[in-house]
């Protein structure tokens, strides 16, 4: 399912994330989030609140969570040091998406 997601987060997806905090939703969220955050469509306001959400994802127990973080800003040179640096230095199924 990695890469697939490429809609932006919706209200609706929140709420799903909110009742249903299974792995399945929250990797669709890092998914959609990332893929906002790197597609530049959010305003500095929503870009701090995206990093913020990715400073506790990248802990996320389930691998499919940190690989959807991965996969999705791979590309993104704006991405800072930080979170670039503990999806690096992860396990591979992360680190090398």
């Amino acid at each position: 399912m990695i890469g697939t997601m490429r809609a932006t987060l919706s209200q609706q997806d929140v709420e799903s994330l909110l009742t249903d905090p299974s792995p399945a939703n929250r990797e669709q969220a890092a998914a959609k989030i990332a893929t906002d955050y790197a597609g530049e469509v959010l305003s500095d306001e929503e870009r701090e609140l995206a990093e913020e959400i990715f400073h506790l994802m990248v802990q996320d127990a389930e691998v499919r969570v940190r690989q959807a973080l991965s996969f999705n800003l791979k590309d993104f040179p704006g991405l800072s040091h930080e979170i670039a640096v503990v999806l690096a230095s992860d396990i591979e199924a992360v680190s090398i998406p």
